[in-house]
């Protein structure tokens, strides 16, 4: 008897200490399309998990639905919790504007033979139109998070692109000197550099 007493005490000491050890001075990762499921998740999990202060993407695409309240909820949860954030590989689309939102955004190291890069999209309705407003809110959000460096004009570009192939890509490593963001109105069009969208004169750091 004295023995199980003991084993349920180590049982709920571990209990106990079993969120703050597995997120302890880790980023919550986040990977792949983000689907209702995955979303409902992240606002469960981030909202109770008080050790959490990074979130860090993995080759994220965006979000599965267009549902506009869904990413909503999303910017609401960042914005509010002032969360840093990070990327390694791809992050497009949805996901790269929940990234610009973080109060510290960072840049990681990529795989071997691989590359860090956000790709920045405006929010697309169901009919492929331009959502202004929606787009225009998050873009002020993340003028806001950036202290002003990154203008909400800045992204203004976004509302010429033609397809799913352009945009405004922020690479960790780039070819010129004197900018790190390039863009494309689509598959018919050449990157153009965006003149002085270097990292260090910015609100994005890279991991050395």
């Amino acid at each position: 008897m004295f023995l199980i007493r003991i084993l349920n005490i180590i049982f709920l000491i571990a209990l106990a200490f079993q969120i703050p050890v597995a997120f302890a001075d880790e980023a919550y990762v986040i990977d792949g399309i983000l689907d209702d499921e995955k979303v409902l998740k992240i606002e469960s999990e981030i909202s109770t998990l008080p050790n959490i202060k990074t979130i860090e993407f993995r080759n994220c695409y965006g979000m599965k639905s267009k549902n506009i309240n869904q990413l909503d909820r999303l910017v609401n949860l960042f914005d509010g919790m002032k969360l840093n954030t990070a990327v390694k590989g791809v992050c497009a689309r949805e996901c790269a504007l929940l990234f610009m939102l973080g109060n510290n955004k960072t840049l990681l190291k990529p795989d071997p033979g691989k590359v860090t890069v956000v790709v920045l999209h405006s929010l697309l309705s169901d009919d492929n139109e331009f959502l202004v407003n929606e787009s225009k809110r998050i873009f002020g959000l993340i003028e806001k998070h950036s202290a002003g460096k990154i203008p909400a004009s800045f992204f203004d570009r976004l509302f010429e692109v033609g397809d799913d192939i352009g945009g405004i890509a922020i690479y960790r490593e780039s070819s010129s000197s004197d900018t790190n963001a390039f863009f494309s109105t689509g598959r018919k069009s050449k990157p153009v550099p965006v003149p002085g969208f270097v990292l260090d004169k910015l609100d994005i750091k890279k991991e050395q």
